[in-house]
């Protein structure tokens, strides 16, 4: 009465205009920096009001817009200097350029991610030039170099031996793929006799991963072998997950082709993170024992499990 039941009414509609602007506002923000997007509106709320004048207070957040980003490094000296980058496993990976965290905190933090990407290009291409000609030097490869530069780069390696296997004389072919085999096999022997010593956290987790990786290569291997495969154009190559590390005049892109270029990669793709999650479980339930064979046969299990998993997700993919 007395006009209230009008007045509620009208207020209501103003709040759900400004409900709609500010809607619309945050929409802003996140087509300029769509990572805002993994962010509630009250989480990027408090980004928005705070980083004007702190820009560390977009730490807690960083985790739900880049997935392997706990924190930035900022200079000791200069609160809005970013000159690193800082993993959830706490390796520190600092930027070939330092860069200001200022203005909106969202143009900044596409600066960042420009960072992310244009470091993380130079550590990988410094990691292929010093890979390890031998299964011997691998180990301390790895101590030099990241873990997702050493992880990635194996990849690269493996996958540039057997197309290298590939392209020897028809009636050689076969032999190649044996000493692919057999340098798999090496590598994982010292890399299982490494992680059944004493290594700081970090290391055994990069080195467990990379027993993953490589169980899978081997795996790849030893079955192109059996199945006699002597061409880069076999059915059983093309389907697998490969990546490749393209000149500098070429456009770097990571290859994951299936036999038409289509829904096999994805599968390829799929078959391999599924591969990729079920060994790292069992590799490192045979690391927790510390027992050289039961890392890689823990990572074996895994594999066979993962890759039920990841084959079904490629073909709902596909």
């Amino acid at each position: 009465s007395d006009g209230r039941l009008d007045m509620l009414v009208g207020l209501f509609a103003q709040l759900e205009l400004c409900q709609k602007s500010l809607s619309d506002y945050l929409e802003t923000k996140r087509a300029a920096f769509p990572r805002f997007c993994f962010l509630s509106n009250d989480e990027l709320l408090e980004i928005l009001a705070q980083c004007g004048r702190n820009p560390q207070a977009v730490q807690p957040h960083l985790i739900k817009c880049f997935d392997s980003i706990k924190a930035l490094d900022f200079n000791a000296e200069d609160a809005n200097q970013i000159v690193g980058m800082v993993s959830p496993e706490g390796e520190a990976i600092p930027y070939t350029k330092p860069l200001k965290a200022r203005g909106a905190v969202e143009e900044w933090l596409c600066k960042v991610e420009e960072s992310m990407q244009s470091t993380l290009h130079k550590l990988l291409r410094e990691s292929l030039a010093d890979a390890p000609a031998t299964s011997k030097e691998r180990i301390s490869w790895c101590r030099r170099h990241k873990a997702q530069m050493v992880l990635t780069a194996a990849q690269v390696e493996w996958g540039k031996a057997v197309a290298m296997a590939f392209e020897l004389a028809e009636g050689e072919r076969l032999n190649g793929l044996v000493g692919v085999l057999e340098l798999c096999r090496s590598q994982l022997a010292d890399l299982a006799h490494e992680v059944a010593g004493p290594l700081d956290k970090l290391l055994r987790r990069m080195l467990v991963a990379l027993i993953t990786a490589d169980v899978h290569a081997r795996d790849i291997t030893e079955t192109m072998v059996d199945s006699r495969v002597d061409s880069p154009t076999s059915f059983t190559w093309q389907m697998q997950l490969r990546v490749e590390w393209r000149r500098e005049d070429e456009a770097p892109r990571t290859a994951a082709r299936g036999a038409d270029g289509g829904g096999g990669g994805d599968a390829a793709a799929a078959a391999a993170d599924g591969a990729t999650v079920g060994a790292a479980d069992g590799a490192l339930e045979g690391a927790t024992d510390g027992e050289t064979d039961g890392v890689v046969d823990g990572a074996e299990d895994g594999v066979a499990d993962g890759m039920g998993v990841g084959t079904a997700a490629g073909v709902a993919v596909g």
